[in-house]
């Protein structure tokens, strides 16, 4: 793990040097790693960023990991056209005045986006809660369909989670990924040699 360092200080110099056009998008990447100082759940803090020669992104990790969210959309998004990306997985630890610190590990995003595709669980259900205090986990679909009567019935919604089947089987593909980008590699089984015929 790297020292903590000012994440937002470090992320616009990598903007500044590899993104040439939309380099505004990165205010609204600053205010998003702000508002996670607030969040209580320590996998609101860990993000993906990546800077692109048009623009730049940052979701969250978990949602990466979760199919038919924004999050794994937008990461997933530029697969296929990875030149140019430099991607970043952004850890908060902690703040010091108003901006967050924590810790960076650059990422390989042509071979990390892979992964992310393979390992992506659908999402069951979502978790809202509400500036009433209230909270409700319902399915994925039904919340598709009922978000207006929602917003009736309970308000505004303060903090919006994507949830898998099982947040075991998340933090399973999470930490075996977080093993892979510091290099570690499954030992591959040698076949048995077949004898010629």
């Amino acid at each position: 793990m790297g020292k903590e360092i000012s994440l937002i200080a470090f992320l616009d110099e990598v903007v500044s040097r590899n993104t040439q056009h939309y380099k505004s998008d990165f205010e609204l990447d600053a205010q998003k790693l702000r508002d996670a100082l607030d969040s209580p759940n320590q996998d609101e803090r860990v993000f993906y960023f990546m800077s692109r020669p048009n623009g730049t992104w940052c979701v969250l990790e978990r949602d990466a990991f979760l199919r038919e969210s924004d999050g794994y959309k937008i990461w997933t998004h530029y697969a296929n056209m990875p030149a140019g990306i430099e991607a970043y997985r952004i850890v908060i630890t902690g703040q010091c005045g108003t901006a967050p610190m924590g810790y960076v590990v650059k990422l390989n995003y042509r071979e990390q986006v892979q992964r992310v595709i393979k390992a992506a669980l659908p999402i069951e259900n979502v978790e809202l809660s509400f500036y009433s205090g209230e909270k409700v986990r319902i399915p994925l679909e039904q919340y598709r369909r009922h978000r207006e009567e929602i917003f009736f019935e309970y308000g505004a919604i303060q903090n919006f989670r994507n949830c898998p089947q099982s947040e075991a089987e998340l933090y399973r593909i999470i930490s075996m990924e977080h093993r892979l980008q510091k290099g570690w590699r499954p030992k591959v089984k040698k076949r048995p040699e077949t004898p010629a015929r």
